[in-house]
């Protein structure tokens, strides 16, 4: 994820796989590097989120993602953004609940 916000035209168009926090919420859903940016609206560490017509039907499922980590692969679109706070747009085709890598995150 730290790649993908550093530079996210290098990665314009193309398949990615990262983890990052899911935050879901009114014309602001969105994947950041970590739980306090998603909170905070720190946009400059977050990707806008959005679901492929593949799993959009599936949003509900989805929602019980919301605050946690997930591992999400899309396309990235980082030159379609005129208007938007977020320096790129992630096409989800896959979401997953992430297990916690560390303590800290277990204890959360």
């Amino acid at each position: 994820m730290v790649s993908v916000l550093a530079d996210p035209v290098a990665f314009d168009s193309r398949q990615i796989r990262v983890q990052a926090v899911l935050h879901l919420e009114f014309e602001g859903d969105r994947i950041c590097l970590d739980r306090d940016s998603a909170l905070d609206f720190v946009p400059r560490n977050c990707v806008r989120f959005s679901l492929s017509d593949e799993i959009a039907g599936h949003y509900s499922d989805i929602q019980q993602f919301n605050g946690q980590y997930v591992m999400v692969t899309g396309t990235l679109h980082s030159k379609d953004r005129p208007t938007d706070h977020f320096p790129a747009r992630i096409m989800t085709t896959c979401i997953q609940a992430n297990l916690p890598t560390s303590r800290s995150e277990q204890q959360n």
